[in-house]
């Protein structure tokens, strides 16, 4: 991750040149982001000892007369970085023409799909990159006489400075034998987890131990939604079904087979809302027939949420707003080009959207204005959960950081996972609770 810094009253070469320890409290931060890798550096270590350990380079950026060998390395690694991307999506597009045209070729149509997902998923990188990069130089031209210090290498710090507080879990549930995807309260002292194994698991929060399996996708439980007090749940795999739980009776009362996978699932006003490509399925709780589809999206929707009569759904660069009551219209779109968006929160008037360019947007939803955006995050926000004036955010960086709403600055962080978080929930009676692909489930002190 390139992370932009800058510094003034030291010797610029020492930075450059050598490996001397670097004190981070000495460090401001600018607001712009060069982002390129997807780690996290150690806070609590010296910038110089990180250099020492992971071979890390530091680059200096000063402005436009400054001479171009210490400004051409950041343009040269982004416009490489491009190319990279570029290289892989024509190879990609060569190979799915190849097979188009082999009529001999036994691929079965899994196998296709695999591929045309990966071309996707780099033509959506490659753009976010190229935006990154013109929005990068924009930037450093108009700096007049700041000078520019920007470190290259496995992590970036913080945004807002490495001196945030650190908390480390308080328990760790080991139990799925595969990456959690999802989580969903079952009521008080109830957990319901959704992982890679294909199950669903019921944990007692007392005992910290699992209460019961629910067993019957095959293959990867990506959502689950507890409702009725618990005694119910929903999920929805990657085999293409969305499944009704009596949890009480730790049977399967139904399956639905659609036609695509269910990446989220939402429960409310009676219906449930599954978000799948380009749209939003609507099914009748008690019928459990698909009575609309809410069109309109580009890619996946991988983020829903719903309140005050509204259902949110976060697509490619979109978020839909839709009426409840009003025989679900559509009525605002709200556009960024941010990548997928991956988790939406609402409370009070404002919208949060956390998304694959790492920061979370903030929506002011009587304007419906982008007012604000949270950085701090060095990999996409893939969960988010709120508490009081406090906002939690999980990411691809392996860990979770607390927001406080009214300085919007993060102002605690979550280590401990060996992977990114995927599910966040956080109440009174289970605190804050993760989901990782390191296949735990992790439990804090809000």
């Amino acid at each position: 991750m390139d992370v932009d810094l800058s510094i003034t009253g030291h010797d610029l070469k020492k930075y450059i040149c050598s490996e001397d320890e670097f004190d981070l409290g000495h460090v401001k931060f600018h607001k712009m982001r060069l982002e390129y890798k997807d780690t996290f550096l150690n806070p609590r270590q010296s910038l110089g000892e990180q250099i020492d350990n992971e071979g890390d380079e530091i680059l200096v950026y000063l402005p436009e007369d400054a001479p171009s060998e210490l400004s051409s390395p950041i343009s040269n690694r982004l416009n490489k970085s491009v190319s990279r991307l570029k290289r892989d999506v024509d190879n990609l597009t060569k190979s799915i023409k190849t097979l188009e045209n082999t009529e001999s070729a036994e691929l079965s149509e899994e196998a296709i799909r695999t591929i045309v997902t990966r071309l996707d998923y780099l033509e959506e990188k490659m753009e976010i990159r190229s935006q990154q990069f013109d929005y990068a130089m924009n930037e450093l031209k108009g700096l007049g006489d700041a000078v520019k210090i920007l470190m290259h290498g496995p992590g970036q710090l913080n945004a807002y400075g490495p001196k945030i507080p650190v908390s480390q879990c308080l328990e760790t549930l080991s139990g799925h034998e595969g990456p959690v995807w999802a989580l969903s309260s079952g009521g008080p002292g109830i957990l319901i987890s959704g992982s890679s194994d294909n199950t669903i698991k019921v944990w007692d929060m007392d005992s910290l131990s699992v209460r019961q399996t629910l067993s019957g996708h095959t293959s990867i439980v990506h959502s689950v939604e507890s409702y009725n007090n618990g005694q119910m749940i929903v999920s929805g795999s990657d085999d293409k079904t969305i499944k009704v739980w009596d949890v009480e009776e730790s049977r399967c009362l139904k399956t639905i087979e659609d036609d695509n996978i269910a990446c989220v699932l939402r429960v409310a006003r009676g219906n449930l809302f599954s978000g799948s490509f380009k749209c939003v399925k609507v099914w009748d709780m008690e019928t459990m027939n698909n009575d609309h589809i809410l069109g309109g999206h580009n890619h996946w929707v991988r983020a829903i949420n719903c309140s005050n009569g509204m259902l949110f759904s976060g697509g490619h660069n979109i978020i839909k707003i839709w009426d409840l009551q009003n025989e679900y219209q559509c009525i605002q779109t709200l556009e960024k080009n941010c990548g997928s968006i991956y988790s939406i929160l609402v409370t009070n008037n404002l919208l949060f959207a956390g998304s694959y360019d790492n920061t979370i947007l903030i929506w002011d939803l009587r304007s419906f204005q982008c007012v604000h955006t949270l950085r701090g995050h060095s990999g996409a926000v893939y969960s988010m959960a709120n508490f009081g004036n406090k906002i939690y955010s999980g990411s691809y960086d392996n860990t979770i950081l607390a927001w406080d709403l009214n300085t919007c600055k993060p102002i605690h962080q979550y280590t401990g996972h060996g992977s990114s978080v995927e599910a966040l929930l956080v109440s009174e009676t289970h605190g804050l609770v993760s989901g990782s692909t390191d296949s735990t489930i992790r439990l804090w002190r809000p």
